[in-house]
């Protein structure tokens, strides 16, 4: 829903500054915990980028989503 209100291009990039605060705190958290939530906060970013870029591949190459998902994913 995020992709389609605000843009692919835009999701793609959020989701891939989101998680580099949380990657910092957890590689140099004191405790479990702060790491716990760190990395938590990590996989919400990295959600909305792999949701996006998924329709973001399958509207590039309309008549090959099959295989254009199946690079992405390779790579």
């Amino acid at each position: 829903m995020a992709s389609d209100k605000l843009g692919s291009r835009t999701v793609v990039c959020a989701g891939l500054t989101i998680p580099l605060m949380p990657y910092l705190t957890a590689s140099m958290a004191p405790i479990v915990t702060l790491c716990a939530i760190a990395l938590v906060a990590t996989g919400a970013g990295a959600g909305l980028y792999e949701a996006a870029a998924n329709s973001m591949a399958s509207d590039l190459f309309p008549d090959r989503r099959g295989f254009s998902l199946n690079l992405l994913h390779l790579f």
